[in-house]
């Protein structure tokens, strides 16, 4: 691309990043205005909450079958190869 041509298409990608840049900055603050108008008041004390205490069961899990053997033990328990007795 020749120069001259570059140059005819950087000044709007410039122009639209700053127009992005401007708007997105008076979105921002707009938002930060109306969201201090829509917080709700939460108050907070010192005492203790007045909650009654919940008793849990657990009962035991208990499980059926069995994992299967890793390749690391199926090798460990399997005679080896190449190997003789004696």
């Amino acid at each position: 691309m020749q120069r001259n041509e570059a140059m005819k298409w950087f000044w709007p990608f410039l122009a639209a990043a700053a127009i992005a840049v401007a708007l997105s900055a008076f979105f921002q603050a707009k938002m930060m205005s109306t969201a201090a108008e829509t917080r709700l008041p939460i108050a907070a004390s010192r005492e203790a909450p007045r909650v009654e205490p919940r008793h849990v069961r657990l009962d035991p899990v208990v499980v059926i079958g069995r994992r299967s053997t890793s390749q690391l033990e199926a090798r460990a328990s399997s005679p080896a190869r190449g190997k003789q007795p004696g």
